[in-house]
């Protein structure tokens, strides 16, 4: 005891008030080794920790140890599967509950309490990384004329899904109608991604004819194109067309080719949507056409977009065609082109439509009708009265000689009649008509709310999946990058009535993935099978890092030395490994930063494997001189009593 006062006031003695002033006395730092040694060698007096530690090494002895890609790669595989095997028992428990509540029929009022606009109950919650409302609350959004169903036993498990497993965060429910429950309080768009997860390839196309300055058309033709772009996900292509005697698309690359719905890209459209104004006539075929056009383009560039994917034009007009006889034939050339695989939606806006007609005769024998284009001067004073009406027109479009949409009628275009393409209808053929039927809607003036939701809605025609979605990675703020797992809800007639989805943390659930550290060069990827694209890689940010909305690149791109082959393989959910001698590794030069990195050669070997029940795939990259490593052999017990001052 008497030693240690000694050292306390060894220390205390190191400065004194006599000193002066220490704000403004040069200070010195050559006393620091000298209290250095001092404190070590009292601190080896007192209780022999360096003898101790020299004892230890002089008894350790080293192993080489050969590492296995195979199990390594099935540790990184399993894990996360595991994981996302819980994320998807936590969806299916949620999808169970509200089920159950929505058979009961209406609760007759929101459950949840409003106190998700009380800041003083804002707390930190490490699962969530920032400060969130107690987790005891829930938002709730009420729509008119649409009863909520969700009960409280549904918040309650969802309270209990987030203490269960750390990676689920966010939890969502969303009713067709509109009702929105949320768990805890936070505001993301997962609804379009969930409701309809296989990827979309869409193009708007407006009119931009004189008439639609009348009542406020154009605005709201805008604010519904609007609507649509945020109906996008990281999936979707997208572009947009306007026509009037013309047909216009944005200045650049998406001029003659629908784009990835990038944050780039979608800026783009809207302000070519925000810069439109109304021009002259209201020529159908030349929008349909540039629609077509741009829809084939981005098929030759890359043909896996359109590979098992919803492919839709969505049309909107607020006159009569000038180029009634001139319209289908476009379309059936297009979907020539297209292999039949585009659904167009039409929607008539404004009070004049339902009174026009379009000049457009469905029988060509009929001796009291005739088909005509109208030249643009006389576009507003001719009517063609003995064709078929302009709103039936617009069905007849949508429907595409399926005969599934009531008022449409037989197409009789001359490229029908020709068998140009083939026969505009065959029974025997998927889809029967010239293409897929699609659906079509009238809007009066004044009526835009409508508007908005029937075009911003367009996804709903397509059925989601049975099973459980996994959508792109996005950015979450605190989370970093997050995936949105959902399932669509549906009542005892198996009819969709709603989704459920919960965000997923990727830094949690494939953390091995993430902070795989084998040697110098080693790492692992992760790549989404269904669209190919690599989400996890030493060339990208990691979860957390991501500055802003992650951009992800096909592993055709980001391959390195495997063959196109071994990528198939890989896309493919197959097993297997190959070997390489030339996978390139960048070697800094003295710092990265100011003096580069350069390229060396070295062998590898690749190990891929699917996580189980999933579509993702795990690859493991393992360098030769990583192959093998040194560790610790077993220690023989030792006995130190001695060592320590008792």
């Amino acid at each position: 005891m008497t030693t240690k006062v000694v050292l306390i006031c060894f220390l205390a003695a190191l400065w004194s008030p006599s000193r002066g002033d220490l704000s403004t006395a040069p200070i010195t730092t050559d006393w620091i080794p000298r209290v250095s040694r001092k404190m070590t060698t009292f601190a080896e007096s007192q209780t022999g920790a360096l003898q101790l530690v020299q004892e230890y090494d002089d008894k350790l002895s080293f192993t080489q140890t050969q590492i296995d890609g195979e199990t390594q790669l099935h540790l990184l595989t399993q894990a996360a599967g595991d994981r996302l095997k819980k994320c998807r028992e936590i969806l299916e428990r949620n999808k169970a509950e509200i089920e159950a509540s929505h058979a009961q029929g209406p609760t007759g009022g929101a459950p949840a309490s409003d106190c998700c606009d009380n800041l003083g109950q804002l707390e930190y919650d490490p699962r969530f990384l920032q400060q969130i409302v107690n987790d005891s609350c829930a938002t709730f959004t009420a729509i008119t004329n649409a009863p909520n169903t969700v009960r409280p036993h549904v918040y309650d498990t969802m309270k209990s899904n987030i203490h269960e497993m750390s990676g689920v965060t966010w939890q969502y429910y969303g009713a067709k109608e509109g009702e929105y429950h949320q768990f805890p309080k936070n505001d993301r768009k997962w609804y379009v991604s969930a409701a309809s997860p296989k990827k979309k390839n869409v193009v708007i196309v407006i009119d931009v004819s004189l008439s639609m300055s009348d009542a406020n058309r154009m605005n709201l033709a805008k604010q519904a194109a609007l609507t649509v772009l945020d109906t996008l996900t990281a999936r979707d292509w997208a572009g947009v067309v306007s026509f009037s005697d013309t047909a216009e698309t944005p200045v650049g690359c998406l001029g003659d080719s629908v784009g990835e719905a990038n944050p780039g890209n979608i800026d783009i459209v809207r302000d070519f949507i925000n810069n439109l104004r109304p021009d002259l006539t209201t020529y159908y075929g030349l929008g349909f056409k540039k629609a077509f056009d741009i829809l084939y383009e981005a098929k030759q560039k890359k043909p896996e977009q359109f590979y098992d994917s919803h492919n839709v034009i969505l049309f909107l007009a607020d006159g009569k065609p000038s180029d009634p006889d001139d319209v289908l034939d476009q379309i059936t050339e297009g979907q020539n082109r297209m292999d039949r695989t585009v659904h167009i939606f039409t929607y008539g806006l404004g009070n004049a439509l339902p009174n026009a007609h379009s000049g457009w005769c469905p029988d060509p024998n009929d001796g009291q009708c005739t088909s005509f284009s109208v030249p643009a001067f006389l576009a507003g004073f001719v009517d063609n009265a003995d064709s078929l009406e302009a709103l039936k027109f617009l069905a007849t479009i949508a429907d595409q000689n399926n005969m599934k949409i009531p008022d449409a009628v037989s197409w009789t275009n001359d490229d029908c009649r020709g068998n140009t393409y083939g026969p505009c209808y065959d029974s025997n053929r998927n889809p029967q008509g010239v293409g897929p039927s699609g659906r079509t809607d009238s809007v009066h003036d004044g009526e835009g709310d409508r508007l908005i939701t029937v075009m911003g809605s367009y996804y709903d025609f397509f059925q989601s999946e049975p099973e459980p979605t996994f959508s792109v990675p996005t950015r979450v703020e605190h989370l970093g990058s997050t995936i949105t797992a959902a399932i669509r809800t549906v009542d005892n007639s198996d009819a969709i009535f709603g989704v459920t989805a919960v965000d997923i943390s990727m830094n949690i659930v494939f953390n091995e993935i993430v902070n795989f550290n084998l040697g110098t060069y080693s790492h692992a990827f992760l790549i989404d099978r269904e669209d190919g694209r690599v989400l996890l890689h030493r060339d990208l940010p990691k979860p957390m890092e991501w500055p802003s909305e992650p951009t992800f690149l096909h592993l055709s791109v980001m391959k390195g030395a495997l063959t196109d082959d071994e990528v198939t393989k890989i896309l493919n959910g197959e097993n297997g490994n190959c070997y390489h001698d030339n996978v390139k590794v960048p070697v800094t030069r003295g710092s990265a930063q100011f003096d580069g990195v350069s390229t060396v050669e070295k062998a590898a070997t690749f190990y891929y494997e699917p996580i189980p029940d999933t579509k993702y795939s795990v690859v493991l990259c393992l360098f030769d001189e990583d192959s093998t490593i040194t560790v610790p052999a077993s220690v023989s017990s030792l006995d130190h009593i001695n060592l320590f001052h008792v």
